[in-house]
């Protein structure tokens, strides 16, 4: 009788002890969550993250330090807009949504190591009006294109060369040489543009084996006085003084650009303290790390409306590379048939840079 009492007693016990554990563990695991409040009443959450699916994060907030929701609609593409119209994220306050930016063409799609390529859409400016591209291998390694011709201006229009070895990095503000690169062999490529970190869509690009070099048929022109080599067409005059190159009757090597009266020039001079334009960007060219800066040149009668100038220092001297690529105003201000010449300053700095892309140092 007694045996039965006991029995009857101790599973009652032993269940509410469960129970009270259970009970106990599962308060204890709430309250951990929590983090006990200051003096103010307020309770202090940890500094936790979460990333919501448009991009952006949100922390812990409330008594019960729970995530706040993500925001609804596409935010996460904010960039500070100054009171004067100009993007500057450090130093403005207000935040606007900034579109997608969006390639709608690519042109040419295919074509050799040189190649230069043209991107068209809408939104495509980055920090400073900025138009570079990103280009990227069947393995996912991607390097910096970056654009040609002077920024910012208002086409939409980035211009990128798909060069034989790319840098992997945009030293373009920092100043700083390349330390790595990537190879462009034949194949099909990736191109896409990421202003203010926000990714356009994807276009292809592919690069198909060249048979015939566009360059293989001109002349090594090498200056031991200046310490270089560069590759220039057959029919071009190359002049040489003690510390100055000029290179002169380049003929047209972009064939569809009609004979329009224009003229094409190249200097190279070697001395000391060549000032570097502060709108000067970065671009490596044969392993020379160059500034690259448009400019505006006039001598006597000739106006060389859209020039571009290549600035580095080798062997503590500096280099200066001017291409003057714009129309030869006669000296009497008149044109024949009194009609301006059909001109193009893009596709006539191209057969130029073909030259700059050749550059050696050999010291």
């Amino acid at each position: 009788m007694k045996n039965n009492y006991k029995k009857g007693f101790v599973v009652p016990l032993v269940i509410a002890i469960v129970v009270i554990l259970i009970a106990g563990g599962v308060y204890w695991w709430v309250k951990s969550k929590e983090v006990p409040a200051n003096n103010n009443n307020v309770v202090a959450c940890t500094q936790e993250a979460k990333l919501c699916p448009d991009g952006s994060y949100v922390g812990r907030t409330g008594p019960m330090c729970e995530f706040t929701a993500c925001p609804s609609g596409n935010q996460s593409n904010l960039i500070k807009s100054c009171a004067n119209g100009a993007t500057n994220p450090p130093h403005c306050n207000a935040d606007l949504p900034m579109p997608l930016p969006v390639i709608t063409s690519i042109s040419p799609s295919s074509g050799p190591i040189s190649t230069i390529t043209e991107l068209k859409g809408t939104n495509l400016a980055g920090f400073e009006g900025d138009l570079d591209a990103i280009i990227e291998n069947s393995k996912g390694e991607t390097a910096y294109l970056p654009g040609i011709g002077s920024v910012p201006r208002t086409d939409q229009t980035i211009r990128v060369k798909i060069e034989g070895q790319l840098c992997k990095s945009n030293n373009g503000y920092s100043g700083l040489p390349c330390s790595s690169y990537l190879t462009i062999t034949p194949g099909i490529y990736k191109i896409y543009t990421a202003p203010w970190g926000v990714k356009s869509n994807i276009v292809q690009f592919t690069v198909v084996a060249s048979s015939v070099n566009s360059t293989s048929n001109w002349k090594t022109y090498t200056s031991n006085t200046l310490g270089l080599s560069l590759s220039v067409p057959k029919s071009a005059i190359v002049k040489e003084s003690t510390s100055r190159i000029d290179i002169q009757n380049i003929p047209f090597v972009t064939t569809s650009e009609p004979n329009d009266g224009s003229l094409k020039y190249i200097s190279i001079e070697k001395g000391f303290g060549f000032p570097t334009r502060a709108d000067a960007k970065s671009q490596t060219i044969n392993g020379i790390l160059f500034a690259v800066s448009p400019g505006i040149v006039s001598s006597g009668t000739q106006t060389w409306a859209n020039s571009q100038l290549y600035q580095t220092n080798h062997n503590n001297y500096d280099y200066i590379i001017t291409l003057k690529t714009n129309m030869q105003v006669p000296s009497n201000g008149i044109y024949p048939n009194g009609k301006l010449p059909n001109y193009d300053s893009y596709k006539e700095r191209q057969d130029l840079e073909k030259i700059v892309y050749t550059f050696k140092f050999t010291n």
